[in-house]
């Protein structure tokens, strides 16, 4: 329930923002603004958006949550429709919020540097990176959300751990997902706490 209901209440926020627009215009905004021009796809920082297929499980699942923002309370929009795979339900969500957490940072990111955030913050509170690391390394904001928006499109990429549809889902995959919601609620937080007034504005 967690894990969608923070889904959702990004939807929610994001609902009347008119930077929120196609993928393909927000893959060419992320190469503007992170200069991948005349770079490899494989090598740009952040990867194109995930897609769900038109017809596919995951493409219903995500037409019948998105019919429920603005009509439903969170609780009840959260909840896994009868009959459903909680699995399916949590991948959809899965992609969804990681899609959605990139257009939003993506518009803040010119003000998001190594001056005026030179900690991965939201208020009092530090995130430490350990990706690469068992140890928490303390970056400043924009490297982090690279490195983890990195991180989560290799997950999801990975068909060992996002399995095609009809497959079965690896044991861990609930675990691997709360991780990933986490990670993903922090930049939300950050964006939130240190960028308000761009996202307002």
């Amino acid at each position: 329930r967690f894990l969608s209901c923070v889904s959702c209440s990004i939807h929610t926020f994001t609902a009347g923002c008119s930077f929120v627009t196609s993928a393909w215009q927000t893959n060419m905004l992320l190469a503007k603004l992170f200069g991948d021009k005349g770079r490899t796809l494989k090598e740009r920082t952040f990867k194109p958006l995930r897609k769900t297929q038109k017809g596919s499980k995951r493409h219903e699942l995500k037409e019948v949550a998105k019919a429920t923002l603005g009509v439903a309370g969170l609780r009840q929009a959260v909840v896994l429709p009868a009959g459903e795979d909680l699995n399916e339900w949590l991948a959809m969500h899965t992609v969804d919020f990681f899609n959605t957490v990139v257009l939003l940072y993506t518009s803040i990111r010119p003000s998001c540097t190594r001056e005026s955030c030179p900690k991965m913050c939201a208020g009092r509170f530090e995130y430490q990176a350990t990706f690469a690391s068992s140890t928490p390394v303390s970056l400043p904001a924009a490297e982090y959300c690279e490195q983890l928006f990195n991180w989560i499109g290799e997950q999801l990429d990975n068909p060992m751990y996002l399995p095609p549809e009809g497959k079965p889902f690896p044991t861990a995959f609930q675990s691997a997902v709360k991780n990933i919601m986490r990670r993903l609620f922090r930049v939300f937080a950050h964006i939130y706490y240190h960028h308000y007034d761009t996202i307002k504005g």
